[in-house]
């Protein structure tokens, strides 16, 4: 952020200032708001912990950044989420609210910690608190002198500390 503004401030008018300031104005955003669904076809498995698993759902969070510019950045947060239902757009049984907390302690690795308590929304939901851990990356590679981006994801958590635990993951 400051490079960029020593950038602006030496030459306002230079032909990249307006990406400058655009990307000045993202860095200091405290602010952001994002939307999920996962389309699949059929439901989640019965036998597993939640009825999210293994099927479609849709989810959205709200998050804010006290300090975007910050050495450790950290987030609160709240979110819902909800199963794909099989006549309606979601399973109003498996729809549940969080507020937590998201740290992510190393910058050059892209790792964040979240912990947030569950309420329940709907009567195969539950109500308890939740921690996990979660990160990912992308890199550009060549196949054959053909571009492809490989992404990876995962995480992994628990979801209730003191009576039946439920451990998730998933890449």
């Amino acid at each position: 952020a400051k490079q960029l503004a020593a950038a602006l401030a030496a030459d306002p008018a230079a032909p990249q200032a307006e990406s400058w300031r655009a990307d000045l104005r993202r860095l200091h955003r405290r602010w952001a708001l994002s939307f999920y669904t996962l389309a699949r076809e059929g439901a989640g498995d019965p036998l597993a912990a939640s009825p999210v698993l293994g099927g479609g759902q849709s989810g959205a969070m709200l998050a804010w950044r006290p300090n975007p510019l910050g050495k450790v950045p950290v987030a609160v947060f709240g979110r819902f989420t909800a199963a794909a239902g099989t006549r309606t757009a979601i399973d109003r049984e498996t729809a549940e609210a969080a507020l937590g907390v998201r740290v992510e302690p190393l910058k050059s690795v892209p790792v964040a910690v979240d912990v947030e308590r569950r309420f329940a929304l709907g009567t195969m939901s539950r109500n308890a608190w939740s921690a996990r851990l979660s990160g990912g990356g992308s890199q550009m590679v060549s196949l054959a002198s053909l571009p492809f981006q490989l992404d990876g994801w995962g995480e992994a958590g628990i979801v209730g500390f003191h009576a039946r635990p439920d451990y998730y993951a998933g890449a």
